[in-house]
């Protein structure tokens, strides 16, 4: 598998999704996905390939494995997913089914109905706004192992859009459309998460069941 470091590595990747209860008490894995590059034809440059083509396509069939597995099931999910799963196909498959989410962004992505170079981005707006509360909350911290207790100050917006992107293979997916979420900006001087959600933020309580969900 080659990656950015231009290193041959062997083997298979593997993607896994863990189903846990709102207490964070694991059930177990709901889905468990192989894959490796002979899957996907490489010589197409990337932002020609569909996004089946690609390999973050397993974030999206974990979604529509997941939900076939509980289609007889009321019980309500919130799919929750660290940086790697921020990306546009991924958001919109959540939007669009009407599926809580919450997930860590990665891309200071501009925003607006419609992609302009000059449209906000959505970390400076985040930046701009005042902090409305402190949290306290444990992390591992990789460098030491050791589990440590930290603060985070946080404030959020409501109802920022997101563009769909301008790759070649997006601007000619006709049924895309923009995505409306919510962001919730934790942070201190060594830590920041950036949130992206479509559950509620409009009060201190709301927005920090946001937190505990991604820190769970």
């Amino acid at each position: 598998i080659g990656g950015r470091s231009k290193i041959a590595r062997y083997g298979i990747l593997q993607h896994s999704t863990l189903c846990v209860t709102d207490q964070n008490e694991p059930l177990g894995l709901i889905d468990l996905q192989y894959l490796d590059d002979d899957q996907r034809d490489l010589t197409i440059d990337r932002e020609y390939r569909a996004h089946d083509e690609k390999k973050t396509y397993c974030w999206i069939n974990a979604l529509r494995n997941m939900r076939e597995k509980f289609k007889e099931n009321d019980c309500p999910v919130i799919t929750v997913a660290d940086r790697e799963g921020d990306f546009f196909d991924f958001l919109h498959e959540l939007t669009i089914h009407k599926e809580k989410f919450v997930i860590r962004s990665k891309h200071n992505r501009i925003i607006g109905k419609k992609w302009s170079k000059g449209n906000n981005k959505l970390f400076e707006i985040l930046r701009d706004q005042q902090d409305i509360g402190m949290i306290k909350t444990d992390i591992y911290d990789v460098n030491t192992h050791e589990i440590k207790e930290i603060e985070l100050n946080f404030k959020a917006v409501k109802d920022i859009d997101l563009p769909v992107p301008t790759n070649h293979y997006t601007i000619e997916k006709t049924d895309y459309q923009s995505i409306k979420v919510n962001a919730v900006m934790a942070y201190n001087q060594t830590h920041c998460w950036v949130l992206l959600t479509n559950l509620p933020v409009e009060t201190i309580e709301e927005i920090e069941t946001v937190m505990k969900i991604y820190k769970a």
